[in-house]
């Protein structure tokens, strides 16, 4: 892509990788703040939370330019260990009362239905499912089907990992509002390629880390809250930088009184990865210095050279084709899927088998030259 180098992504030199919905390439910006982080433990150990711009300050600039990324304030911004502790705090934030539904459908990653299980699990909550009646898509008016006066949330991930199919995230909001519900996205499969204005399109509640599109690693996640729901919810699971103050009241003997801040960190568990903020920060500038509406053009080029070849070569296609309905994921249906990807990796390839296919999941880094190199593969 033009204005970022391949050559910031060493492993692409030896390596065909398009497995960017697993992990990232690793870019050697991001290795280099890895190392920081190492440099900075191995000389001031504990000191470093309180030095600047060393371990508080990088957790405090994650939280920051994922605000940047989403359109957000970072008071708006809690930091998290992955999108599971991101639902968990706001089920918690509940109160729910017996007999009250919360909706998800059957393509989600398991992130969002294994908490909502689980809690239902001791009473209270019960869940309604969407399914996928093609296997491969679900609709706002297949959610609207299930809602009902016990409804009190919904939730959806923007982007399905396996195939990706992408739902039309305004409608559902659209949806979920005018029903008077809050809606808890999970944008883990899609923050980073697909734009998002969380305060233009009004989300309640959204979750991303940095794994996969963000490029920065391990160990971090965010979770977006809205204005007005942290002002509203008093989470039930939270840990000890969900607090107003945690360094002070760490010294505080007497803890007589739970000081909440007025900001999104009230939802916070315990003490943070300052090693995962290292390496988000890194990740996270790449995508700031391109801009998500260039990284998006150039991936759904990329995703439409993929599907288009596939097509050609009269392959099955476990994704949707319409632009709209896509994020930077295409699934190639093909048979012994696991076995052949397992092969191709002995080969130089960097793929998943999923759901019966091969994920292909590119990423600004990737070009033609890499759909080539599949397509010379697979053909």
């Amino acid at each position: 892509m033009e204005g970022i180098s391949r050559d910031l992504f060493p492993i692409l030199d030896k390596k065909t990788h398009l497995n960017t919905c697993s992990a990232a390439a690793l870019s050697t910006r991001v290795r280099q703040a890895a190392i920081d982080f190492i440099n900075d433990w191995d000389e001031f150990a504990g000191v470093s939370w309180v030095m600047e711009n060393k371990w508080n300050d990088q957790v405090e600039a994650a939280r920051s330019n994922f605000a940047r990324i989403i359109g957000a304030k970072p008071e708006n911004i809690a930091y998290m260990f992955g999108n599971s502790t991101a639902i968990s705090s706001i089920m918690s934030s509940i109160n729910f009362f017996d007999g009250d539904e919360i909706i998800f459908n059957d393509l989600d990653f398991p992130s969002l239905p294994t908490n909502i299980m689980s809690r239902s699990d001791h009473g209270g909550i019960n869940y309604r499912v969407v399914n996928a009646k093609d296997g491969l898509t679900v609709t706002p008016d297949d959610y609207k089907e299930l809602i009902t006066d016990k409804t009190r949330m919904i939730t959806a991930c923007e982007v399905v990992s396996n195939t990706g199919f992408r739902i039309n995230t305004q409608e559902m909001i659209e949806l979920s509002h005018d029903k008077d519900l809050p809606i808890f996205l999970d944008t883990y499969q899609s923050t980073g390629t697909i734009p998002m204005d969380v305060k233009q399109n009004d989300v309640d509640f959204m979750a991303s880390g940095n794994l996969k599109y963000l490029l920065g690693g391990f160990g971090i996640s965010f979770l977006y809250v809205r204005d007005d729901w942290i002002e509203k919810l008093r989470p039930g699971s939270i840990g000890w930088m969900g607090v107003d103050n945690p360094f002070a009241d760490l010294y505080d003997k007497l803890r007589t009184k739970l000081h909440r801040p007025n900001t999104a960190t009230k939802f916070q568990y315990g003490t943070p990865y300052p090693n995962g903020a290292y390496a988000a920060n890194a990740g996270m500038k790449h995508i700031l210095e391109i801009g998500i509406d260039k990284i998006f053009d150039h991936n759904m080029r990329l995703t439409q050279e993929i599907i288009d070849r596939a097509m050609d070569l009269g392959f099955e296609l476990l994704t949707p084709v319409e632009k709209e309905k896509r994020g930077s994921i295409v699934n190639i249906k093909l048979d012994g899927s696991i076995e052949k990807v397992r092969v191709m990796q002995q080969e130089g390839f960097i793929l998943d088998a999923r759901a019966g296919g091969v994920r292909v999941s590119p990423h600004f880094y990737n070009n033609s030259d890499d759909v080539d190199r599949l397509f010379d593969y697979l053909g």
